[in-house]
């Protein structure tokens, strides 16, 4: 995360200089951008984040607890899982403001899934137009710390913490759970631990 002094910068603009004007050429080819209606189920979902920061049941338990707990408190269908005791009720009867593992969690069926890319369709053709100017592009070299900072992805989409926290709530929640020099944030609790202990696959927000 950018957030907590991590992310990448982009790369520098290089730029060169040449005598030559630019000439673009008209092409009678339209540009298509085709309207793509992507399914929920195929985008990364999100687990929910609670007024404290992570969800967890009215007894503490996470979202990855009810995932991996003895083969699953729960399924991906919103049913119970394998570890689930029957005497234990409903799954209402341990959710927090309303919010049970079903709402929150998304390996129980909840969660909220990320927003779909929205592409548009349009019959004009592009014209790019011949310039008499020639083009200038000087070399730079812009500081690293002055390029824009783009958040890790993840291998399923955008980067979240083995509880589901995004950067952007790492970076929002209370003030911060994180601070851009890679500290832990006025949000963040000690009785969490570290940073690492959130991770997943070896990375961690900062």
């Amino acid at each position: 995360c950018c957030a907590c002094g991590g992310g990448v910068a982009t790369a520098a603009p290089t730029e060169y200089t040449t005598d030559e004007p630019t000439v673009f050429e008209t092409t009678d080819e339209p540009t298509v951008l085709e309207v793509t209606d992507a399914p929920t189920d195929s985008l990364p979902c999100v687990d929910l984040p609670s007024s404290t920061g992570i969800w967890v049941s009215s007894t503490g338990a996470t979202c990855q607890q009810y995932e991996t707990f003895e083969g699953g408190l729960c399924t991906p269908s919103g049913d119970y899982g394998p570890a689930w005791n029957g005497a234990w009720g409903p799954f209402e009867d341990w959710g927090v403001d309303g919010v049970d593992a079903t709402d929150a969690c998304c390996a129980c069926g909840g969660g909220v899934a990320t927003a779909a890319p929205t592409e548009y369709t349009t019959d004009e053709p592009t014209v790019f137009e011949t310039t008499d100017e020639p083009t200038v592009l000087e070399v730079t070299d812009a500081p690293t710390d002055s390029l824009p900072c783009v958040d890790l992805p993840s291998s399923t989409g955008i980067w979240v913490s083995s509880t589901g926290a995004t950067c952007q709530q790492y970076e929002t929640f209370e003030g911060g759970l994180c601070t851009p020099s890679g500290d832990y944030g006025p949000a963040w609790n000690g009785a969490w631990g570290t940073f690492e202990d959130w991770g997943v696959d070896g990375v961690d927000a900062t």
